[in-house]
């Protein structure tokens, strides 16, 4: 779990990730879907209702970390971001630390030091080119021409 935003947004999206992400979300939502598909909760913490949110489940192997990750996609208003927050850091819940996503997707093999970097200069990109070039990284590609390379 992130820390909440400190500005007022459409949505918040709250991932959660690592061994009981989906048992968190569930206590909040309910039911999780079924894997990589959207639907439409309401989330409620201790029975009363919070908001209606998208909840999303990805298993093991098939999310951003390598890990099991439920994301909630709810309101971005900051009473709603710290209400779902605090019912999260009551169930043993922590916000992740900056960069612990990635790190956690290195860690399980799921993006090399490359895509890495491309992802950091996808996210500071302020033009067509510096976002065009930071993709293309982010892709996989550098990676894949040195591994070509490699076979020379």
């Amino acid at each position: 779990m992130r820390k909440p935003p400190r500005r007022r947004g459409g949505v918040a999206v709250i991932r959660l990730s690592g061994e009981g992400a989906r048992h968190a979300a569930e206590r909040l939502v309910g039911e999780m879907p079924t894997a990589r598909h959207a639907y439409f909760r309401t989330l409620a913490d201790n029975e009363e209702p919070i908001d209606q949110v998208l909840a999303m489940w990805f298993p093991k192997g098939q999310s951003f970390t390598g890990e099991e990750v439920a994301e909630l996609h709810l309101h971005g208003a900051p009473v709603i971001v710290r209400r779902v927050g605090s019912a999260l850091l009551s169930m043993g819940a922590r916000p992740a630390e900056a960069g612990e996503f990635t790190r956690r997707a290195f860690l399980n093999g799921r993006m090399d030091l490359a895509e890495i970097e491309g992802l950091g200069d996808l996210l500071a990109a302020e033009t067509e080119a510096q976002r065009k070039l930071a993709l293309r990284t982010t892709s996989g590609e550098l990676a894949r021409k040195a591994e070509a390379w490699r076979g020379c």
